[in-house]
């Protein structure tokens, strides 16, 4: 395989998003559950304060599923989009990465001590 630095890099950063993004996801959610409860208990569908104005709307959409409708119509009316999706897999943790590079500067700072010791 062999490695590319500058391509490992980006899916370092890449990876990091993604946890953060996961992380600020789920933080999201929890605040608009509060927020809901907080609307619900006071019986209003918005609230307006000198910072914020949050406002709780019912949207509605329609669909039909491919299993609800005759095979014909299906292919006459049904639509495909195409595009391109990348997946992120990490193979070593940024942690392990990092006791790994240590290793090695470690490894290489003996060595060089030695050296130097031994021209002396």
């Amino acid at each position: 395989m062999g490695g590319d630095d500058a391509f490992d890099a980006v899916c370092q950063k890449w990876n990091w998003a993604k946890q953060g993004q996961a992380a600020m996801a789920k933080t999201v959610e929890q605040c608009k559950i509060a927020v809901e409860k907080m609307l619900l208990s006071k019986k209003v569908t918005e609230r307006k304060t000198d910072s914020y104005e949050v406002k709780e709307d019912m949207i509605s959409r329609e669909f039909v599923s491919k299993k609800d409708m005759p095979l014909n119509v299906w292919s006459q009316y049904s639509q495909v989009s195409t595009f391109s999706t990348l997946y992120l897999k990490p193979l070593r943790s940024a942690g392990a990465k990092a006791k790994a590079s240590a290793k090695v500067k470690a490894t290489k700072l003996k060595g060089g001590k030695k050296s130097d010791d031994q021209s002396e």
